[in-house]
């Protein structure tokens, strides 16, 4: 009884140590299995520049930002230029931004496409990290826009019949 205990207690330890710290893993693929199996949210950040550049943000990871990040993620910094298929496919347009996925890393939880306040990604680092969060939808910066199939109502439609104005002769 003891020697399984102890058995299953050495496995869990040696799981636990490989869970991520606030290294950035090296690739996506790595992130989000590390993401599955210690059951934390993913973060990918999208950056430009050289290698150490993108590994430190540019300096835009804060002490406190870098604090939520090691203690409740697993997050990965992507190349615009060489992972540009990924990028494309998370939707990233502008070359930088992030994105971050509920724990099963099967839902984006938030979109963010473009430059980036420190506060503003902490804000929503520190939402996402609360397990009591269910993601049903994800949430973005970006604007909504939305198409109508109804003409505008000043444009004439098609087929309709026109109507001259009413003509007055000066009297009632």
């Amino acid at each position: 009884m003891h020697t399984s205990l102890t058995c299953l207690v050495l496995v869990w330890s040696s799981l636990v140590s490989t869970l991520p710290t606030s290294v950035a893993q090296r690739n996506y693929s790595e992130a989000r299995e590390a993401s599955r199996l210690s059951g934390r949210p993913l973060v990918v950040f999208v950056a430009t520049g050289k290698a150490e550049e993108r590994a430190s943000m540019d300096g835009e990871l804060t002490p406190e930002a870098r604090k939520v990040l090691s203690e409740q993620y697993v997050f990965v910094v992507l190349d615009a230029n060489a992972d540009r298929p990924l990028v494309d496919a998370l939707g990233i347009r502008q070359g930088n931004g992030f994105v971050i996925t509920d724990r099963t890393t099967e839902v984006q939880a938030y979109f963010h496409d473009g430059k980036f306040g420190p506060t503003e990604l902490v804000q929503h680092l520190e939402k996402f990290a609360d397990p009591q969060v269910v993601v049903s939808t994800t949430e973005t910066n970006a604007p909504i826009v939305r198409y109508s199939a109804y003409p505008g109502m000043n444009a004439p439609m098609m087929g309709a019949p026109t109507m001259a104005p009413a003509r007055s002769s000066g009297s009632c």
